[in-house]
């Protein structure tokens, strides 16, 4: 029952607004006049007939939808100002108007390969003719010296006494006396600095300072010094002096390098040969008597011992041709070095026996 009148009364309300929309077309005319404004409501009404308010638009719809750029109708031109354009010049090419004429010829000049070859003859004939007139002239000046030396030496010689030269006045004898007192002066006080800066410059210090020996040099000055190495764990001197000279400190560095290169062999048992030669070229650098010089390259010369008997015997162990070979060649230049006969008998030895070797295996290897 309920539904019922509920249909019921929204049928009258729909009845009604349908007999209210009606209403509109038995309207005359001059009622319509009377009530503009309520006319003008009504009769957009049918637009929203059209389009339904609860209907929404399809997603194909949406996709075929254009949307086109938005373009003015009219578009913006700005104003041209009439008086400016009738008034304007393009401004002077040359600052200078009385230069235009030369500039005008200047760039509307037309050159051509004939005018250029022509310009070039021109002016290699005004350099020759102008080289055959120096040397014309030089040929002249020579020609009229000689025929004047002629002529003095055919004439009786006149000695003509010479004058006496002027004696300087006392201003300027003053003048070059102040110079010379002023140069003897300076060479009075630069010449001890000099002497006193070279003798510091020879003079070396050792100090001892936490268990290392330090060596300092004078300086290239009359006062002063600087240092130049420190040495950890070198022996000093029974008496440290004030001063050392080259020849007195140079030979306690080197036999601390040597020292240093003999540690590095006994600690490791691969000994690092790098380090040992860095030591030995230090010490090298340091040693300035003779016998120390050979002391050293002994040294050198037992490390390349090492190293190539080292060699020879990795080649050996291949066992084949080409590996004996190597190892032949690395003890011939072994032998070449400073050995002594210790090492010299083992070199010996080892080619013996690296060659019999050689030639046992080089009939088999033929075979294969």
């Amino acid at each position: 029952m309920g539904k019922k009148s509920l249909l019921k009364s929204t049928s009258k309300k729909g009845g009604k607004n349908k007999t209210q929309q009606a209403k509109p077309d038995s309207v005359t005319t001059e009622e319509k006049a009377a009530t503009g404004k309520k006319t003008s409501t009504k009769t957009k009404a049918p637009s929203k007939k059209q389009v339904p308010e609860g209907k929404k638009p399809t997603l194909e719809s949406l996709i075929q939808k254009k949307f086109d750029a938005w373009k003015p109708e009219i578009f913006y031109t700005p104003p041209v100002d009439t008086a400016d354009a009738n008034q304007f010049s393009a401004p002077p090419f040359w600052d200078d108007s009385a230069d235009h004429e030369t500039y005008h010829k200047l760039l509307f000049r037309k050159y051509s390969s004939a005018d250029l070859a022509k310009a070039a003859q021109e002016a290699e004939a005004k350099a020759k003719a102008e080289a055959e007139a120096k040397a014309k002239a030089e040929a002249e000046a020579k020609a009229k010296a000689e025929a004047e030396a002629k002529t003095a030496a055919t004439s009786e010689q006149i000695t003509v006494p010479s004058e006496p030269k002027p004696t300087p006045s006392g201003s300027s004898a003053s003048m070059n006396k102040a110079f010379f007192l002023l140069a003897a002066c300076l060479v009075a006080i630069v010449v001890p600095i000099v002497i006193a800066s070279f003798m510091n410059s020879m003079q070396y210090t050792l100090k001892t300072v936490d268990g290392a020996l330090e060596l300092w040099q004078g300086s290239f000055a009359p006062i002063g010094k600087h240092h130049v190495l420190t040495m950890p764990g070198a022996v000093p001197p029974e008496s440290i002096q004030e001063t050392y000279g080259k020849m007195e400190v140079f030979p306690l560095v080197c036999k601390y390098y040597l020292d240093r290169a003999d540690s590095v062999v006994d600690a490791t048992s691969i000994p690092d040969f790098e380090k040992i030669r860095l030591d030995l070229n230090q010490a090298m650098a340091y040693a300035t008597t003779k016998h120390l010089r050979e002391i050293v390259y002994a040294r050198f010369d037992r490390i390349d011992f090492i190293t190539l008997i080292y060699k020879a015997d990795v080649a050996a162990e291949m066992n084949t041709p080409e590996g004996y070979k190597t190892a032949i060649a690395f003890l011939e230049s072994a032998s070449r070095l400073e050995l002594g006969e210790p090492e010299a008998e083992m070199v010996k030895r080892k080619l013996e026996q690296f060659s019999a070797s050689l030639a046992a295996i080089l009939p088999d290897s033929s075979q294969k």
